[in-house]
């Protein structure tokens, strides 16, 4: 449980800051028609800030949960759900069996 706990905190802590400048960003667009100033520069060739910046938030959301998902399952136990109901008062007992295969199965 500890590494998940890890794992996400450092997730969202990631997450988070990606994803304020992705929205930032793009009110920008939205607002004005074109990239803000600082998405536009170049930090390698035909490679700008904003491309690195959809690079990390792609990264975040495509490929982090798959790892974090991966770590939880080696780590904890399986969640099992049971679900259970007493039958209602017109019920029949043999309504609360489970089926058999096929067996005594009728057809109208």
């Amino acid at each position: 449980a500890a590494a998940t706990r890890t794992a996400n905190i450092v997730y969202l802590c990631g997450l988070i800051p990606i994803s304020i400048t992705k929205i930032i960003a793009t009110i920008y667009i939205v607002q004005n028609g074109h990239g803000p100033p600082w998405t536009l520069k170049l930090i390698a060739p035909n490679f700008a800030v904003g491309q690195l910046v959809d690079l990390i938030w792609m990264i975040f959301n495509a490929i982090c949960p798959i790892i974090i998902s991966f770590i939880r399952s080696k780590n904890e136990e399986p969640l099992v759900i049971s679900i259970s109901q007493a039958p209602e008062g017109g019920a029949a007992a043999s309504e609360t069996d489970p089926l058999k295969n096929g067996e005594d199965a009728t057809y109208a």
